[in-house]
């Protein structure tokens, strides 16, 4: 069985993270499947990943949805079930990929018709740096955010992109929401959710 085990603590990440925090998701999302398949150049993933994570970085902090921990060593970005996700950010995010936008848009697209109708605290993209894994980081940020979502009495929902990201998502009481979002050629995404638990 995994350790389960938070060792950690998450804190809000902030503006002044920035550099380091999406540096670190442009690295752990280099060979994640679905970048892949979206940017299928490997330059051009290495040129644009930065860019991406940058602009959802920023929103993620506006919203209040960022969190780290002390070392920096693990990011999770989110939108607050809350919070309005800003209007601008696809189109930003669609001129940041450039040539690859209509990949990008295919899975966006496909992304938001599956987002569930109910209110809930949206996961969107988070990393571990390699060395860091097995010292209660991923528990430490996970946690934090879902006290918060029990306090709210909202669910959770995220698109697990890979075996890793499904395992995390299952170690933390995800559990699948329907079918996998899949594009004719690319990928799969699985959809999973977590209803509101009642605080102890």
């Amino acid at each position: 069985m995994p350790d389960t085990s938070v060792t950690d603590t998450a804190v809000p990440a902030l503006a002044a993270d920035e550099g380091v925090l999406v540096d670190l998701l442009a690295r752990v999302f280099r060979t994640d499947p679905i970048a892949e398949w979206v940017f299928p150049d490997t330059d051009r993933r290495d040129a644009v990943l930065p860019r991406f994570f940058g602009i959802l970085y920023s929103a993620a902090v506006a919203s209040g949805g960022a969190y780290t921990n002390a070392a920096r060593t693990g990011v999770l970005l989110s939108l607050p079930a809350d919070a309005t996700e800003p209007p601008e950010l696809v189109g930003a995010l669609i001129e940041a990929v450039g040539e690859d936008a209509a990949r990008f848009g295919a899975v966006a697209q496909a992304q938001a018709e599956r987002r569930p109708d109910r209110p809930h605290h949206y996961f969107t993209f988070g990393g571990l740096d390699p060395a860091a894994r097995g010292h209660g980081v991923a528990g430490a940020l996970f946690a934090s955010v879902l006290r918060q979502c029990d306090a709210a009495g909202v669910g959770g929902y995220l698109e697990a992109s890979s075996p890793a990201g499904l395992a995390v998502a299952h170690r933390h009481g995800f559990t699948e929401f329907g079918d996998e979002i899949r594009m004719p050629d690319s990928p799969a995404l699985q959809p999973m959710w977590r209803d509101a638990r009642a605080l102890d």
